[in-house]
């Protein structure tokens, strides 16, 4: 193990107090991502655990956790991926089933099938985690590590759950196969994924204009299943079906779940403050 005095240590500020530093292992004019790793002052050497890999090109963003060193971190992410892949494929097979029984037109029933948010936020959940434990060093393996991409991510997912259960569960009772896929995309993966990000993300580098940004998916989300809807005659949820409840009162309703949105991320970042304050693990910035 390396020693600091070998680096070229760069102290951090912290909101927590000076109790520590994160100093680089590979500081020798490695251009390729540097491992940052935590030493409280007083400690001989430097601990065993990382927190995170960067480019230089990513030296202001927050730190992620080493996910190639945390065992238990990349168990999760892959059950959770599998879980998500699984059950995104058995809903699609049921989709094409219906529509080999009768139900519509293959096409149609496909586009349908990618018009619901639920379908497109477990896509977006196991995607971002596939591709963080296979293609990590990558454009998009770094995007998808990045904590407030996941934050957001966790945001998203809980909406689906949340939305799901107070709104829409006691419209159906679906049995067999269509009640195991109900369950794993409404509430195995929303809270596994949540679950996870409360026990392996960092949070304390969530600022509260990601609860903004976050809102981005959302807005686009209700915006094409608007414009869909018109054009189609069919709206995935009937909270946001204009032709029955009419182009305001479906609006409204759009407007009112993005609240829900909106106080979930400020949720998310509140939390990650009090996190950061309570225990001066996160950096803030470089400086």
């Amino acid at each position: 193990m390396l020693h600091c005095k070998a680096m070229r240590a760069m102290p951090l500020r912290y909101r927590g107090g000076n109790r520590g530093r994160y100093v680089p292992r590979n500081a020798q004019g490695n251009p390729g991502p540097e491992i940052w790793i935590y030493q409280r002052p007083g400690d001989p050497g430097l601990r065993t655990e990382t927190w995170g890999t960067r480019t230089p090109a990513e030296a202001k963003g927050p730190l992620m956790p080493d996910i190639r060193r945390n065992t238990a971190m990349r168990v999760v992410m892959a059950a959770i991926a599998a879980i998500a892949w699984f059950a995104l494929g058995l809903q699609l097979y049921l989709e094409i089933l219906r529509s080999l029984a009768g139900a519509g037109p293959m096409l149609t029933i496909v586009a349908r099938y990618f018009s619901f948010f639920t379908i497109l936020t477990n896509l977006l959940v196991a995607v971002a985690l596939t591709l963080s434990l296979v293609l990590p060093r990558s454009s998009l393996g770094q995007f998808f590590s990045r904590a407030a991409v996941k934050a957001g991510i966790a945001v998203y997912i809980a909406v689906v759950g949340a939305i799901y259960s107070v709104l829409l569960r006691h419209l159906w009772s679906p049995v067999g196969a269509q009640k195991l896929a109900d369950i794993l995309l409404h509430d195995v993966v929303p809270v596994t994924y949540v679950l996870y990000w409360l026990i392996f993300v960092p949070k304390a580098q969530l600022r509260w204009k990601h609860a903004l940004l976050w809102l981005v998916y959302p807005i686009a989300y209700m915006a094409y299943t608007l414009i869909h809807g018109a054009l189609s005659a069919w709206y995935p949820y009937p909270f946001i079906d204009a032709a029955a409840l009419g182009f305001s009162r479906a609006l409204a309703n759009g407007a009112l779940v993005l609240l829900v949105f909106l106080a979930l991320g400020l949720a998310a970042v509140a939390l990650g403050h009090w996190i950061g304050r309570w225990s001066g693990r996160g950096p803030a910035r470089y400086q």
